[in-house]
């Protein structure tokens, strides 16, 4: 029978735990496939890992539950990432426990795999313009345009991938682990459908707050496109043009102004990347698993 995988990043989420394993029960999926489900949490001051080891009991005969402990926290993205080099199954479905993502489209991505997509892909929906998707949107715009990795656009970590997506992800072993960036689109079969994501009724995000939007965009323009490479040869061809051939093919006003975005691109550019490398054992020390509770 072949194995169907839910990796669940958790950090204090203890008020959509239960709800969220009792919907999936519900689904009655496991009745053609062996479903397994693996927490990958952040230590956090809740009971999750107190809540996940008593459901854990009450549902064996039901359902197989896995809790991933982190000796420190490491964040959303990490926690995927050490989620799927855990795992064995046959297809792994990436999801957030705070029933934001439909629980109720987990078997149509399924269908969809057994039809011999690798990849199936939600894709938000979204009905009205609001003005806090422009960053995003932006970013969407310059990591395509810099990227060989055409990123779809509104679609977050949800996603259902083929073991085989899932093996070229860990053997890549990113340093800074970024789902939407790690897998090659045009190399395996995917499937894309819009969905209404729906409003979180239960607990408040731990997660995605503004700054770890921010860190996790600027990760993603620097390892996965050439955008910050662009400008800094863009900024040296522009000194060599203008200061050593003496060609003022631009007004003054907006030479300055190119040199400054571009000078400042490039300087933070260069730190991040430095700052990166520095850093980048340490990360892997922060890597470590605390236990794991089956």
């Amino acid at each position: 029978m072949q194995t169907i995988e839910l990796i669940i990043p958790i950090f204090e989420e203890e008020k959509s735990i239960k709800i969220f394993v009792d919907q999936l029960i519900d689904l009655d999926i496991n009745k053609d496939f062996k479903v397994c489900l693996t927490f990958v949490m952040d230590p956090g001051n809740d009971s999750s890992e107190d809540l996940l080891a008593q459901i854990s009991l009450d549902t064996k005969n039901i359902i197989q539950i896995k809790t991933v402990l982190m000796k420190s926290r490491i964040g959303q993205a990490n926690c995927i990432f050490v989620g799927l080099s855990l795992s064995k199954a046959d297809a792994v479905i990436i999801i957030d426990v705070d029933l934001q993502d439909p629980i109720e489209l987990i078997p149509f991505l399924i269908e969809k795999w057994k039809e011999g997509f690798d990849v199936i892909l939600p894709r938000r929906r979204n009905n009205k313009f609001n003005f806090y998707l422009i960053p995003s949107q932006i970013f969407y715009f310059l990591i395509n345009v810099f990227s060989l990795n055409q990123i779809p656009r509104n679609v977050g970590d949800f996603r259902l991938i083929d073991k085989k997506v899932v093996q070229s992800i860990v053997n890549k072993k990113p340093t800074k682990p970024f789902l939407r960036g790690d897998t090659k689109y045009r190399k395996y079969k995917s499937f894309i459908f819009d969905f209404k994501r729906k409003k979180r009724e239960v607990g408040e995000t731990r997660y995605a707050n503004n700054f770890m939007r921010l860190k996790v965009a600027l990760n993603a323009l620097i390892n996965y496109s050439f955008f910050f490479q662009f400008t800094l040869l863009l900024n040296i061809s522009y000194l060599i043009i203008d200061i050593y051939m003496s060609k003022k093919i631009l007004s003054t006003t907006f030479s300055i102004f190119l040199m400054t975005i571009s000078l400042v691109m490039a300087i933070l550019s260069f730190s991040i990347i430095l700052f990166n490398y520095l850093k980048n054992k340490k990360d892997t020390k922060n890597f470590l698993i605390e236990r794991i509770i089956n």
